[in-house]
């Protein structure tokens, strides 16, 4: 049986995609094993839903990166290297997504409100720039990063501030 190795070369050498599709044939089972080990935690079902993207992305790079290559003296090792740097790049574009995503939802279901009259009269009592950016933020449905980028105030910062306001208005 041929190496990887060997059937690397081939495929940097002439392009054959014979060799190329033996490599995956080989390889596609142990990647999605190594990748699904990644579908743990916070993020679990949204990696499992990635999963098929990650192993093209993964064998896609494989394909793209052939010709800079001299040689791969372990295709394994460099396989693993690759599947991490998808897996870790998939997993931040998940967290920003759901950053992203759940940014204008942050009012908390602990606030004693039932009357939205009386949140609104306490909302009235906030200073004028906090008042102005809950509305903002929960009224008019803007994100707390356009708010703060609009501002020109750091999100970080921005976003600290809005959950400190909407704790005044808890007590």
């Amino acid at each position: 049986m041929i190496s990887d190795e060997a059937l690397m070369e081939q495929v940097r050498l002439t392009g054959c995609q014979n060799s190329f599709l033996t490599i995956y044939q080989r390889r596609v089972q142990e990647a999605k094993t190594y990748l699904k080990s990644y579908a743990s935690g916070k993020y679990r079902q949204q990696i499992r839903a990635a999963l098929d993207d990650m192993l093209q992305d993964t064998f896609t790079r494989v394909f793209r990166h052939r010709a800079p290559l001299a040689t791969i003296e372990n295709f394994q090792l460099w396989l693993y290297h690759l599947m991490n740097q998808v897996a870790l790049n998939t997993i931040k574009s998940i967290r920003r997504e759901l950053a992203r995503s759940t940014d204008k939802y942050l009012l908390d279901d602990s606030i004693p409100y039932t009357d939205p009259a009386e949140i609104w009269e306490d909302i009235q009592k906030l200073p004028d720039p906090d008042r102005e950016y809950i509305i903002r933020i929960y009224a008019q449905g803007q994100t707390i990063r356009s708010v703060a980028e609009s501002e020109g105030i750091n999100y970080t910062t921005f976003h600290m501030r809005i959950q400190k306001i909407l704790r005044s208005l808890q007590s």
